[in-house]
């Protein structure tokens, strides 16, 4: 069969499931979760590392194609269903299976990044970005706020089971992340920013030299010049303020 052809025989599918579902009842559609996932696992608990990344990458493909056929309403309720399942199986979990669900999950992304590189990275936390932002559009304050709370709450509970040396890992995997993308900064504004910069400090050396000085030299935003033993200290007036000048003899 083509593309089109397993598109078609997966739509067909979808909505024979989708009115089957809906002459069940919200218990019965759980247990056949329930069922379909242990199917699932005990599917991939034979398979290696290998194969189980190849499977997860032709349903992510999928997944793809048909999100292109899509408009952003439909997306967008689909993932509202989405997050109301969760929500719902969340809440006949306990702690500790809650808790461990997050782990697999977090292990399989980090598995999954080892094997991407930085620009594909980059590509994919912009598009999730991109997901969230439309997503926060279309709520109100109460709703981003509550989500915010709960957020914040697992957060809290994963720090407090993590030891220090896992929290100074994920601080410094942060903060790698943080550095990477300002390295992104392009050249243009850095010599932008440079050029400005250079600017003021000739400008600043012409009204020093002016003024009779021998030399300046600019240092971090401290001004150090060497002149005339009698003077200590000297204020010039700048763009960013008044900035110290010691005289050294």
């Amino acid at each position: 069969m083509n593309d089109t052809e397993t598109e078609a025989l997966r739509a067909a599918n979808a909505e024979r499931q989708r009115r089957y579902r809906t002459q069940m009842n919200d218990t019965e559609i759980e247990a056949l979760r329930a069922t379909n996932a242990e199917r699932q696992r005990r599917y991939r608990e034979q398979m290696n590392e290998a194969e189980v990344e190849a499977l997860r990458a032709a349903h992510a493909e999928r997944q793809r194609r048909s999100r292109e056929q899509m408009n952003d309403t439909e997306i967008e309720a689909l993932r509202l269903a989405h997050a109301e399942r969760q929500r719902r199986s969340r809440e006949q979990m306990n702690e500790a299976e809650f808790e461990t669900r997050r782990a697999a999950n977090a292990e399989r992304q980090r598995r999954s990044r080892e094997q991407m590189n930085d620009t594909e990275i980059e590509a994919l936390r912009v598009a999730h970005a991109e997901r969230q932002r439309r997503s926060r559009e279309q709520m109100n304050e109460a709703e981003i706020e509550t989500r915010r709370a709960a957020n914040a709450e697992r957060q809290r509970r994963s720090r407090e089971q993590m030891n220090k040396t896992e929290i100074e890992a994920r601080r410094a995997a942060n903060a790698e992340r943080q550095r990477r993308a300002r390295s992104n900064i392009s050249r243009e504004e850095s010599g932008t920013r440079s050029a400005v910069d250079s600017e003021w400090q000739r400008r600043l050396r012409l009204r020093l030299d002016g003024a009779g000085l021998l030399h300046v030299e600019v240092m971090l935003g401290h001004i150090v010049a060497l002149s005339h033993k009698t003077l200590l200290a000297l204020h010039v007036p700048c763009a960013k303020g008044l900035y110290p000048i010691r005289w050294e003899t």
